[in-house]
């Protein structure tokens, strides 16, 4: 708030705010990732051990391979492809 008061963007907030049609998508965004994304993690750590919750949940660079494909239309290189397995082989290596 201070930094937009700062700025004086306070009309771009109010514009923000009042666009239904990219606020609804936002708000179910940071409904599905940040809070229920952590609570589930947070379960995972509680009912497994560390190391393997934390590698199924470094998985995501991977399984985020396809919808970009399939959806965004995005050409994956060898490079992507390898950059998501090593991180997580990375995470299974360091809780070995």
């Amino acid at each position: 708030m201070l930094i937009i008061s700062l700025t004086k963007n306070w009309r771009n907030v109010k514009s923000s705010i009042l666009n239904q049609k990219a606020l609804n998508p936002l708000l179910i965004g940071s409904f599905l990732g940040p809070f229920l994304g952590v609570s589930l993690s947070l379960l995972a750590f509680q009912h497994t051990k560390v190391g393997v919750a934390s590698t199924l949940i470094a998985t995501v660079p991977v399984f985020i391979l396809l919808p970009s494909v399939l959806f965004l239309k995005e050409k994956l290189n060898l490079k992507e492809v390898v950059g998501a397995f090593l991180a997580v082989g990375g995470m299974f290596v360091f809780f070995i």
